[in-house]
């Protein structure tokens, strides 16, 4: 579920939001030479990569997920939920 929300957050990959979300959950920096999830890693990011990718660089294009998280009518409660039980626990642990 954090995953999911880094991709609606973000506008991430699945493997990218993954990799976001398991920083956040671990409160660990997170090394990458992507600049997309670099600027939505913020100051978690620890960047090194050059400003414009290669042309031989690696990317995949966003998966589409259909339209079903959307339509659940709790979806939005439900990610403010979360995102309160992520930064207290980040709190807490300060």
């Amino acid at each position: 579920l954090l995953a999911l929300d880094a991709i609606v957050r973000n506008g991430l990959t699945a493997y990218d939001a993954a990799y976001l979300a398991l920083a956040e959950w671990a409160d660990a920096d997170l090394l990458t030479a992507d600049a997309r999830l670099a600027a939505a890693a913020g100051e978690r990011a620890l960047f090194v990569g050059d400003t414009q990718p290669p042309s031989h660089a690696i990317s995949d294009a966003p998966a589409s997920y259909g339209s079903s998280w959307a339509d659940w009518p709790g979806a939005a409660a439900y990610l403010r939920r979360l995102r309160s039980r992520i930064v207290d626990e980040q709190s807490s642990r300060s």
